[in-house]
């Protein structure tokens, strides 16, 4: 059985490689393939974000899990993972619905950007 509980989406933290976790959250290639928050015009805005579900043992869990991905041009979320967890059995469950989170675009010079994120997500089940 899967339960649907109120999750606190904290998206408004938005930001690209952060000190806090480490220059290395995203590859070479994702660094030189798109932009940080702070090299933006229009930071992506968050258009649908679905929140985790998970199972009947997990009933008493709560915790925090940072994800990383990128916001692609077109909005979607790509290269979901937890770069950090209070509560690593949370993890899967909230890179599945991170995935299926939808985005407006970021803008750099009036043009769509690929975005660099990384978001924390608070759980309590």
């Amino acid at each position: 059985m899967k339960l649907n509980r109120l999750v606190a989406l904290v998206a408004s933290v938005v930001v690209g490689n952060c000190a806090v976790f480490g220059s290395e959250i995203f590859s070479a290639d994702e660094v030189a393939n798109s932009f940080g928050i702070k090299d933006l015009d229009v930071a992506p805005a968050p258009i649908s974000q679905q929140a985790p579900s998970f199972s009947e043992d997990l009933k008493d869990v709560s915790g925090k899990v940072y994800v990383a991905f990128i916001v692609d041009t077109e909005g979607n979320v790509g290269g979901v993972r937890c770069i950090k967890s209070t509560a690593e059995v949370l993890n899967d469950s909230v890179i599945e619905a991170v995935s299926n989170w939808k985005f407006t675009a970021g803008e750099r010079e009036g043009q769509s950007v690929a975005v660099r994120v990384v978001v924390p997500v608070r759980i309590n089940v």
